[in-house]
């Protein structure tokens, strides 16, 4: 998402991924209500209210809707951030590139935040691929073995593969990856 402009940035996280309620397919259950990560969504006279100000699209609540009454605009911000890095990504189509991922200060949300929270892992080092789903795949894997859970899911009741699995869909690499650890001597 980093290579992306602002304005799209923020369709992302608004107007493209903001949840959509069915309100004939609600039945107020709350599931959403309990399970949102930003506390968004309300009860409003007997109508799921999203606070679009706090919602930043992730999905949660349409994945933890048991009556699946509630969708993103067009899809949850896991999705686009996907499609947008297919999008980068194809400029370079035909051309080697060189991906680094910095497993340190893992924190449990996005750089988008102000406040990113708390540390959920310890420093693990630097990971170097060619393909984007592989070493997020691998960054998540080793993350979770670290830490003895899976450690997304701990935070946000949501699939953490879903942005993989649309990767892989659009060609951006297999979830499968070999890991070969490489140490460097001062």
């Amino acid at each position: 998402m980093g290579c992306i402009g602002m304005r799209t940035k923020e369709k992302i996280h608004t107007s493209l991924s903001q949840p959509v309620v069915d309100d004939e397919k609600c039945t107020q259950c709350l599931v959403c209500v309990e399970k949102c990560p930003l506390h968004a969504l309300t009860l409003v006279d007997k109508t799921i209210s999203v606070a679009r100000d706090v919602c930043f699209g992730c999905g949660t609540c349409g994945e933890v809707c048991p009556e699946g009454a509630i969708a993103a605009a067009v899809a949850n911000v896991r999705e686009l951030i996907a499609e947008a890095a297919s999008v980068v990504l194809g400029q370079f189509t035909g051309k080697p590139i060189l991906l680094i991922s910095v497993l340190l200060d893992i924190m449990e949300l996005c750089d988008c935040f102000g406040l990113p929270g708390k540390r959920i892992a310890d420093d693990i080092g630097y990971l170097v691929a060619n393909s984007p789903v592989a070493i997020d795949k691998a960054s998540l894997d080793l993350v979770d073995q670290q830490q003895g859970r899976s450690v997304l899911r701990s935070f946000y009741p949501m699939n953490p593969l879903v942005q993989l699995e649309v990767g892989k869909h659009l060609g951006l690499g297999d979830l499968e990856y070999e890991l070969a650890k490489i140490e460097i001597q001062p």
